[in-house]
């Protein structure tokens, strides 16, 4: 199964590098990039995407603001930030909206893609089980708990 990424970036250098990133990965593909929260917001209402890579600050409408217009239009998707916002009240809020993991810029390709497979391990234990046993939950909460903040 291949999983569609929409990439939220401000800084065409930083959105090109995520991308070919994301191509790296063979179950990944890129459906596109946008370069605010606003045209991010505009192009989810037209297409879809499984999972969102987005950074914090840019114009017109930073990554907080429209994580939150995301949780409020019930958008089922997954949300990596991927930023140079270090300060513990920007994580935890994103935390507290369900990101999915947080990158702080620089990071390396390895990092990137630990997010990506655990993105996919999630994905897959929650669509091809219905219930699930306590091992399997707590492999999930440790996934996320090892390789988040």
């Amino acid at each position: 199964m291949s999983y569609s990424v929409l990439i939220v970036e401000d800084d065409p250098m930083v959105a090109m590098i995520n991308e070919q990133y994301v191509l790296k990965n063979p179950d990944f593909t890129v459906a596109g990039s946008c370069r605010n929260g606003q045209e991010a917001i505009e192009f989810l209402q037209n297409q879809n995407a499984d999972l969102v890579l987005m950074d914090v600050f840019m114009p017109v409408m930073d990554g907080v603001s429209t994580l939150k217009r995301i949780r409020q239009l019930n958008y089922n998707f997954d949300v990596i930030m991927i930023t140079a916002a270090n300060d513990t009240s920007t994580i935890e809020e994103t935390m507290h909206l369900g990101v999915l993991d947080y990158l702080i810029k620089p990071f390396d390709y390895e990092r990137f893609n630990i997010s990506l497979e655990k993105f996919k391990n999630k994905i897959q234990l929650m669509h091809n089980t219905e219930v699930l046993d306590q091992k399997s939950l707590d492999s999930l909460i440790a996934s996320s708990a090892k390789n988040s903040v």
